[in-house]
């Protein structure tokens, strides 16, 4: 489904005269729920890679400016050689003691810049590392184009668009259509889980 068929599906099911059937108006709904889905749940089509590299001398890296959250718990980043370097939270850190910290390892952190990760130490070199993370999904401007959660949870989506589009017109019926995107995304979510699981191997079956 591209955004321009939900918009087509939108203008029927709105079907109000003072919600202008503006295409742009609709984009920034149907964006704006699909952020929405993707706040409230980590989606299997939102996982991403990413090459980030810790300049030589310093202890510092951003993320990438689409970063939601890290995938696999601790060990979503690895070195140039491939092996798992741990991430841990400030407030986990500080409840390490020194003695037990790994020999390498990555502080995550946030500040209204965005999100960074911190070495214990400067970098002896331009070290690049490979992390693994959830991405929100990008602003489309293409009303030709589409995004994944929109392609595989249309339903959801859609529900939650119109829910949008209601309460800005301060109409009660977002609540029927709030709802229904509430319903949606607890049982998608479920399924996303078991998809994201990773498959059992055949000794452990």
């Amino acid at each position: 489904m591209t955004f321009q068929d939900a918009i087509n599906q939108l203008v029927i099911t709105v079907d109000r005269p003072d919600v202008a059937n503006n295409s742009n108006n609709y984009m920034d709904f149907l964006n704006r729920a699909v952020h929405e889905a993707a706040r409230r749940h980590s989606w299997d089509c939102m996982k991403a890679t990413a090459s980030v590299t810790v300049l030589d001398g310093n202890t510092e890296v951003d993320l990438p400016g689409d970063f939601k959250e890290f995938q696999n718990g601790r060990f979503c980043v690895f070195d140039p050689d491939g092996n798992p370097v741990p991430v841990y939270a400030r407030t986990e850190l500080e409840q390490l003691v020194p003695s037990f910290r790994p020999p390498v390892y990555f502080t995550y952190t946030q500040d209204n810049q965005g999100f960074q990760v911190t070495l214990p130490v400067a970098a002896s070199g331009d070290t690049t590392y490979t992390i693994y993370y959830f991405a929100y999904p990008g602003t489309v401007t293409d009303a030709g184009q589409t995004t994944p959660l929109l392609d595989l949870y249309q339903n959801m989506i859609l529900s939650k668009t119109a829910a949008l589009i209601f309460q800005s017109i301060n109409d009660p019926v977002y609540q029927v259509h709030d709802a229904q995107f509430e319903k949606e995304l607890v049982a998608n979510s479920g399924e996303d889980i078991a998809v994201s699981l990773p498959a059992p191997r055949a000794d452990k079956e």
